[in-house]
This record gives structure tokens, sequence and C-alpha cells, in this order.
């Protein structure tokens, strides 16, 4: 059994810790925002039509959001610094950290460079809050062969959804090292009064933003509206 001073932590800055939990509300927005533009495709009605494009741009400028936050959020860590794991937490344990660290970080870019490629590509442009973005990509009806419609959407939600599964393993572990007796979500919540019940809610609102997700998607990718073209690659 460790000691309670094991489990004392050392905690990310303050400025980290709201980065962190800001940018965790917004991936829940983004991840029901995209969810909730596919269904409203397949209604075929000039009230969805309104409805779909005010929320997708919310969607979009979000998800920009995110990516400048991240940014912020790196420089902070390099200029900051980092607090490290415990010494007691295997060498492998702590390397996977840092690789899902990594990867989420990663995938947060790819995601909003593939989100701004399916306007780019066909032509309908971006926008921030309103603002017109230059376009990152040219107009194209296929990239290797391959269609843009439906395969930047299809490349899109395919990275959108293995950062979701990215992030419940993120979440998992979190209480994997609980069971071990090392409160690591401390790192994340400082001095927080009721710290650990606060990141139960956190889980449960993680668990039924996936839930969401997936049904909505379900329910709506495959019914994106009449006029969608059928799959097909090259040849």
């Amino acid at each position: 059994m460790n000691s309670p001073a094991s489990n004392a932590l050392e905690p990310y800055s303050r400025f980290l810790r709201i980065l962190h939990w800001s940018m965790a509300l917004g991936f829940a927005f983004v991840w029901i925002s995209g969810v909730l533009t596919i269904n409203l495709e397949g209604l075929g009605t000039a009230e969805g039509d309104a409805l779909q494009k005010t929320v997708r741009n919310f969607h979009k400028s979000v998800a920009l959001t995110l990516l400048l936050l991240l940014a912020v959020r790196l420089a902070a860590r390099l200029l900051q610094g980092v607090p490290p794991l415990p010494a007691h937490i295997p060498l492998r344990e702590q390397r996977a950290a840092h690789f899902g660290h990594a990867a989420i970080y990663l995938l947060v870019v790819l995601i909003a460079l593939s989100g701004l490629a399916i306007a780019d590509l066909q032509g309908f442009g971006n926008a921030y809050f309103g603002l017109k973005l230059p376009a990152l990509y040219p107009v194209v009806a296929e990239v290797a062969g391959w269609s843009v419609d439906p395969w930047s959407y299809i490349v899109h939600a395919i990275l959108a959804y293995l950062f979701l599964v990215l992030i419940g393993i993120h979440v998992g572990a979190v209480y994997l090292h609980r069971r071990q007796g090392v409160s690591v979500e401390s790192r994340m919540t400082g001095e927080t009064p009721h710290a650990r019940r606060w990141i139960d809610v956190a889980a449960a609102l993680l668990f039924l933003t996936a839930a969401t997700v997936v049904v909505g998607a379900l329910r709506g990718h495959f019914t994106l509206g009449p006029d969608r073209p059928p799959l097909s690659g090259p040849g």
C-alpha cells in the first residue's frame, strides 16, 4: 500500500489545468456538433439546411479554437515545464503515457486539417466565427484517384473516432492508476475539493458524449441525404 506522501503528486500549473479542462469541454462540443451536422444533412428541408449550416459553422470555429489552444498549451509546456510522473510507475508505462499524449496532440492537428480540407477541396471555403479564411487546399474532384466526396468526410470521421478511442484509453489509465493507489488525476485537479468526485463526473460525461456520438453516427452516417454519391476509389 502506498503511503499518502507517495500519492501527493506535483500538479500542473494552474494555467495548464484551465487549458486542459477548457479543451475537454470544447472536444465534447465538436464531437456532438459534428454528428449533429451529419444527421441534419438528411432532413432535406430549408429549416434543416439553415440549422445544419449554423451547427457546422460553430463546429468548425470551435475546432479551430481548440487547435489554437493546443499551440498555446504546447508553448506553455515548453516554457513552464511539466511535473514528472511518479518514479515508481514502470518506465514502459511512462513511455506509453508520453506516446499517448503525443498521439492525442497529433490527432488534434490532423483532424483540424482534414476538416478544413472537406470544405476547401469542394470549393465551399472555411470561416472562423464569420471571418472568411484563406483556402489551404485547391478545389479538386479527386485526390490520388479517390473521390473527394465522400472520402474526405470518411477520413475526417476515422481520425475523430480514433481520437475518441485514445481519450477513452487516457481516462481508463487514470482509473487503472487509481486502483494501484496512485491518484494521477491530482496532477490536473490540484487541490480542488472533492477532486475524485469531479473526475468521476468528467468520466461519466465522456461516456455519455461517446455514446451520443456513436449512436448519432450509426443513425446518420449512412443516411446523408438522397444526393450523396456511392463510395468509390481508384479504378
